[in-house]
């Protein structure tokens, strides 16, 4: 199914001859990524070779790209290679003087961060009142403080966090913890792996912890983040205090914390869930104090014996509708609701994926997008591809994909997609710096020729869209 709501954040970046910017290479100019960034201006690349840096990392206010070779390679082994080790005395990247988006970290291994002696938080990265791209990385094994993180603490900010695999953070102590943090924040967290953070003496944990923000969160794998000795409520997703949070396309499994423990908790908050695979978790989704929670398309299983798959208090609203909820007390008539195995392939080894006779295809909300195939939206996360058989990819069910040849190009290059219904689309080009440099409308056909048409070498960035949402993103680089 899916609609998959990819954002289009614009990644700047490096090419060498390209006037927008040059490149800093470290450590062959400056030993440390710290010197590279002091002498870094805004719309520069530091472009860090393997090896392991031991500093803790600030970008002072650059919208600068620091990334590891990954950026111009697209080799993931980079991400392992190259290591940013915070030695345990702070945050080991900080944003804190009103960077934006264009603002940067990409393919690193983050890991080592600790608590510092001030504000006794700690952690992977920290976001104050700034708004960077996080993106590609591994964050692991990074040690918050009272009231912490364990990976990304989002504090007044509107981050861009995608694609990065968050494991083995911990938190020990405060009123909250997550391995991501988002206080009065609005951030987009899509394409994550979240998985096996710990947390312990504190008010609240969860995978992603929200409160007073509207996160966009969509698309992530948030798997087995436990809590002990969690006084108040935990999950693989917490919204509290007048959160808003928009929670679309996650798969959510196995999330265990002491006291009220869900797949999502929200207290005195709104969230609204729509085509998530929530399985394994103590209780499905908990509405507490003032709560709004409406649910659609979306599958509720393997809660614990004995406990509902919905918990709602007095004085919180919630209601489901094509929704497979393993309880019958929640199984409302004439919405489409259904009360039957969804199926998957192996929720054991965490593969959500559906069956070919899974109760779940061609069962969701009929009012959505159809799924890639044409066919009606599936309940879950992930949807059956009927005219292939089982969607492959292991992390989201992804709505669409885009092949660009040749790539480096010099004269044109053809973007090919899925288009089996011949909407209509439109291609938007940007440069580097994210301004608009070509534009293609009235696409309807499976492919699309993007000509040079004066165009400088360099790296650009398109976006495919129908009317309604972005359905893929990116990268095109021209040479010679």
């Amino acid at each position: 199914m899916k609609k998959i709501i990819l954002i289009c954040l614009i990644t700047s970046t490096l090419w060498s001859s390209y006037s927008y910017g040059k490149i800093i290479f470290v450590p062959y100019n400056y030993p440390t990524i710290q010197t590279g960034i002091d002498n870094a201006s805004i719309g520069d690349t530091v472009l860090v070779s393997p090896g392991t840096y031991v500093e803790n990392i600030n970008f002072n206010g650059k919208n600068i790209v620091v990334a590891s070779l990954y950026l111009t390679s697209g080799d993931t082994s980079y991400l392992s290679q190259t290591i940013i080790n915070g030695n345990r005395s702070d945050f080991v990247v900080t944003f804190e003087n009103g960077e934006n988006s264009y603002s940067q970290i990409i393919g690193f291994t983050i890991t080592d961060g600790g608590m510092d002696s001030v504000s006794l938080l700690g952690g992977g990265l920290f976001c104050n009142n700034s708004s960077p791209t996080i993106q590609n990385n591994k964050i692991v094994f990074n040690y918050g403080g009272w009231a912490g993180t364990g990976a990304i603490y989002c504090m007044n900010s509107n981050a861009f966090i995608s694609g990065n695999i968050i494991k083995h953070n911990e938190v020990a102590g405060g009123d909250h913890a997550g391995a991501i943090v988002c206080i009065t924040s609005n951030p987009v967290i899509s394409e994550n792996l979240i998985e096996n953070n710990r947390f312990s003496f504190v008010q609240y944990s969860a995978g992603i912890f929200c409160s007073n923000s509207r996160p966009l969160i969509t698309n992530n794998k948030i798997i087995s983040n436990k809590g002990g000795y969690v006084y108040k409520g935990g999950g693989g997703i917490v919204c509290i205090n007048e959160s808003i949070g928009d929670i679309k396309f996650n798969i959510i499994a196995k999330n265990y914390h002491d006291g009220w423990s869900a797949g999502i908790l929200v207290k005195n908050s709104q969230a609204y869930v729509v085509n998530n695979t929530i399985y394994g978790n103590t209780t499905g989704i908990i509405a507490l104090d003032t709560s709004y929670v409406p649910i659609h398309s979306t599958i509720i299983w393997h809660v614990s014996p004995l406990i509902s798959s919905v918990y709602v208090e007095p004085g919180s609203s919630l209601w489901s509708k094509w929704t497979d909820v393993q309880d019958t007390l929640w199984l409302y008539t004439n919405c489409g609701n259904i009360n039957i195995d969804p199926l998957f392939v192996d929720p054991a080894n965490n593969d959500f994926r559906l069956q070919p006779n899974s109760p779940c295809i061609d069962a969701g909300n009929p009012l959505l997008l159809k799924d890639p195939d044409g066919t009606r939206v599936d309940m879950g996360a992930l949807y059956y591809e009927q005219a292939t058989g089982l969607n492959d990819n292991p992390l989201v069910g992804s709505r669409n994909s885009s092949i660009v040849y040749p790539n480096p190009f010099s004269t044109y290059a053809i973007i090919t997609f899925h288009n089996p219904q011949s909407e209509t689309y439109q291609l938007v080009l940007y440069n580097s710096i994210g301004q608009e440099v070509k534009r293609i409308e009235d696409i309807k056909t499976e492919q699309v020729e993007i000509s040079r048409d004066g165009l400088p070498n360099g790296i650009y960035f398109y976006s495919l869209s129908n009317r309604q949402n972005i359905i893929s993103t990116g990268k095109v680089i021209l040479n010679h």
